[in-house]
């Protein structure tokens, strides 16, 4: 097979919109703090955004997975907005893919940085994972 990323080219990108409820609060795991859109929320909708801008490039049986995330929290976000992700590939290294992420709301800009996935194959993959299962030691 040749390289699982040779589809993928330097400025493809993808944008998902969501809106911001309760649960994706700040306030949701801690009810003391504001009820504002909270930092892992809105790596989730980065990296979420980032894996659908490449997915259906990949050959079958190829996801990509998360593996860096620098990025900072610019601006709160309060209940009932809507943000907007958007995830552009900016690099690509063989099987990692690294993208220029935002999130913003209706007035500003929310959030930034770098984002990396690499690609990988799930069998090969998933057989990593049940040899981790099966050695693991319980207590």
């Amino acid at each position: 097979m040749t390289n699982p990323t040779d589809r993928i080219e330097i400025g493809t990108e993808a944008t998902l919109e969501q809106q911001v409820t309760f649960e994706k609060t700040i306030a949701s795991l801690r009810e003391d703090l504001p009820p504002v859109f909270s930092t892992p929320a809105m790596i989730m909708l980065m990296e979420n955004t980032a894996a659908r801008a490449i997915q259906s490039l990949l050959p079958d049986g190829y996801i990509s997975v998360g593996t860096l995330v620098s990025v900072q929290h610019l601006a709160p976000t309060p209940v009932g907005s809507i943000v907007s992700s958007t995830a552009k590939v900016t690099a690509i290294d063989d099987v990692i893919i690294t993208f220029e992420v935002t999130v913003t709301d209706s007035t500003e800009l929310v959030g930034s940085g770098t984002h990396q996935r690499a690609v990988i194959d799930v069998d090969r993959f998933m057989k990593r994972v049940r040899r981790k299962q099966n050695s693991q030691v319980s207590f």
